[in-house]
C-alpha cells in the first residue's frame, strides 16, 4: 500500500486541494484521513508550520500505510517529519502565485481569519491583526509581506524536489480542472473520480486580484524578498513584470 500526501501552504489553495480533492479521493477508497488535531492542550503557535509539526501524530502516519494525510502548512519541519515517519508516499506540492498568496494573506489576516479555534492559539496573527487593521492599505500589504507571508513564502522557497510528489500550481488546475485531477490521480495510480468535484476549482473567489492591489512600492519590495519565486515556479519568465 501506498500513502497518498498533499503538501500545501497557508493561503495557497490548501482547502481546495486538501477538501476537494483528497478528503473524497480518502472517503472513496475506504482509507483513514489523517490531518492535524488539537491536543489535550493548548497549541500557542507563532510560525504556521508549528501548527503541524506538533499537532500531526506522526507515530500513527509510521504505523498507517495505506492513508490518506494533508498537511496545510508544509514548511520544511513538516514535510522532514512526514520523510521520517513514512518513506512509502506519493503526493502533491501545491503552488500559487506567491503574489496572489499576499494579498489573499492581507485581507484575511486583517479581518477573518480566527486566531483561536479549540485547541489552538496563533500568538503572531494576534500580535499581527491591530497593526494590519491600524494600516493604510500599501503599508498594510508591505507589513504582511514582512510578517506572517515571509514566513509562508519561505516554505516555498525552501522546498525541494522529490520525485514521489507532483508539482501542481493552481492556476492551471483552474485553468483544466478536471484533467488536472485526472494526472493526480494517475501520478497516485488510482483509476475513476472517486467522487471528486472540481467544478469550482478557483481558491478564494472573491479574494482581490494581486495586480489592483500591487503599488510600485510593493512590487519593488515583493521583487528584492521574493522575486526568484516567480521565476522558480514559472509565474514570470524574468524580473521586468
Amino acid at each position: 500500500m501506498t500513502q497518498f500526501v498533499c503538501f500545501s501552504h497557508h493561503k495557497g489553495a490548501s482547502r481546495l486541494f486538501r477538501f476537494q480533492i483528497f478528503q473524497p479521493l480518502a472517503e472513496s477508497l475506504g482509507r483513514e484521513l489523517i490531518r492535524y488535531h488539537p491536543l489535550n492542550r493548548l497549541l500557542v503557535f507563532r510560525e504556521t508550520e508549528l501548527l503541524e509539526l506538533h499537532s500531526m501524530p506522526y507515530d500513527h502516519i509510521s504505523h498507517s500505510p495505506d492513508a490518506v494525510i494533508i498537511f496545510g502548512n508544509a514548511g520544511p519541519r513538516v514535510v522532514r517529519a512526514m520523510k521520517t515517519a513514512s518513506s512509502n508516499f506519493k503526493g502533491v506540492h501545491v503552488v500559487r502565485d506567491p503574489r496572489q498568496m499576499l494579498v489573499s494573506a492581507y485581507f484575511h489576516h486583517r479581518a477573518g481569519h480566527d486566531i483561536i479555534w479549540p485547541g489552538f492559539y496563533w500568538e503572531k496573527l494576534a500580535e499581527d491583526r491591530p497593526v494590519l487593521e491600524r494600516l493604510n492599505q500599501e503599508d498594510g500589504i508591505l507589513y504582511e509581506l514582512d510578517n506572517i507571508s515571509a514566513d509562508v513564502l519561505g516554505q516555498m522557497a525552501a522546498w525541494e524536489a522529490d520525485d514521489r510528489i507532483l508539482e501542481m500550481r493552481l492556476e492551471d488546475v483552474e485553468r483544466g480542472a478536471e484533467s488536472s485531477v485526472q494526472s493526480l490521480l494517475k501520478f497516485l495510480g488510482v483509476e475513476g473520480n472517486h467522487g471528486i468535484d472540481v467544478s469550482n476549482a478557483t481558491a478564494n473567489p472573491d479574494s482581490k486580484k494581486w495586480s489592483g492591489a500591487f503599488t510600485p512600492r510593493i512590487k519593488s519590495a515583493f521583487k528584492e524578498r521574493f522575486g526568484d519565486l516567480l521565476l522558480r515556479y514559472g509565474y514570470e519568465k524574468d524580473n521586468a513584470w
